[in-house]
């Protein structure tokens, strides 16, 4: 039986890499992307969980964001 199905979005492969290691060692099945673009295409197919986003700095990470 797997634990809790969390989809982790990274763009940097090492904080990927440790991030998915920590989760899965604590029970939780990872599934790492690069991009969000990734991610929403396998969304498609499954829901999962948690998702996790890396959000980059700048005008961007605004979005939504109150004045």
């Amino acid at each position: 039986l797997m634990g809790k199905l969390i989809y982790h979005v990274d763009d940097i492969s090492d904080i990927r890499f440790a991030v998915n290691t920590i989760l899965e060692k604590n029970g939780y099945e990872v599934e790492g992307f690069e991009t969000s673009e990734e991610m929403l295409k396998k969304l498609d197919q499954q829901v999962p969980d948690l998702i996790i986003l890396d959000v980059p700095p700048g005008p961007a990470s605004k979005v939504g964001s109150p004045p």
